[in-house]
Formats: C-alpha cells, structure tokens, sequence
C-alpha cells in the first residue's frame, strides 16, 4: 500500500469535508435570513401601523396631547431599537448575496431600514442639506420677483 497516495487521499477527503461545512453554514444563514427578513417587516409594518392609529386618534382628538405624545415616544423607542437589528441582518443578507444565495424580500427590508431611518431623523435634520437649501433659495427668489402667488381661503 502506498502510504502517501493515502495520506492524499485523507487529505482530499477532510478537504471536501471543510467545504461542505462551510457551504452548508452559508445555507443554513441564507435560510435563516430569509425567516428572519419575512419577521423584522412584520414587525416593521406592526409599528408603523401603531404609530399612524395613534397619530390619527390624535388628530381626531380621541386621546389628550400628551397621551399621544407618550406613545409617540414609546413608538420611536420601539423603532431605534428595531433599526439596528435590521441592519445586522442586512449585512448578513450582503454576505449571503456574495455567497450567491438570493433572499426574498431583501430589498423590501432595505427600504422600510431607509423608512425608519426617516421616521428617527429629526425634521430640522430631515430638510438640511443642500439639495434642499437650493429649493428653498429658489422659492424665495420665485417670491421676491412675484411669480408665486399667495393662497387665499375659499369662503363656504
């Protein structure tokens, strides 16, 4: 018997073996993922439901100022605390596309992170920047020059 061709072989084998594992965790992560992008969009949906019912009992003036506010803020208590776990599976999502794994939904997720970063971004923070400032500028100079015409009440 040929002690080296054996050792090759051992070796060939243990080899495919690592390859198998791994490609196997990279599954079972792609899977995983996919269970857990279908749950963190339940649970996004869940909340923005939530807030809107209770921006809208607000405004039909169903509950006090102040109790919509403390919802209001438990709410984005609830969002800050969903967000970064959304984005840990976004990165693992990333690794599983690198890997050629497809994820459903992936992009669905991607869009409500982008929503929620949104809904937490203060509106001062929201409406800076230049691409903004430029459009204010330009309103104003539309106003300075007359070409904006103010809005009137219409009488019943």
């Amino acid at each position: 018997m040929n002690k080296a061709l054996l050792e090759k072989e051992l070796d060939l084998f243990l080899e495919q073996q690592e390859v198998w594992k791994t490609d196997h965790e990279d599954a079972m992560l792609s899977w995983d993922a996919e269970e857990a992008v279908a749950l963190g969009i339940h649970v996004f949906q869940r909340l923005n439901q939530a807030d809107e019912r209770n921006q809208l009992r607000a405004f039909r003036e169903e509950i006090s100022h102040d109790e919509a506010e403390g919802e209001r803020a438990r709410l984005m208590d609830l969002f800050r605390r969903l967000l970064p776990a959304i984005e840990r599976l976004l990165r693992a999502i990333k690794y599983c596309s690198e890997k050629g794994y497809v994820i459903d939904r992936a992009e669905e997720l991607a869009k409500w992170a982008d929503e929620i970063r949104g809904i937490l971004t203060s509106d001062e923070d929201f409406f800076a920047g230049e691409p903004l400032e430029h459009l204010r500028e330009q309103a104003l100079d539309a106003l300075r020059r007359g070409a904006i015409t103010e809005l009137q009440e219409i009488d019943d």
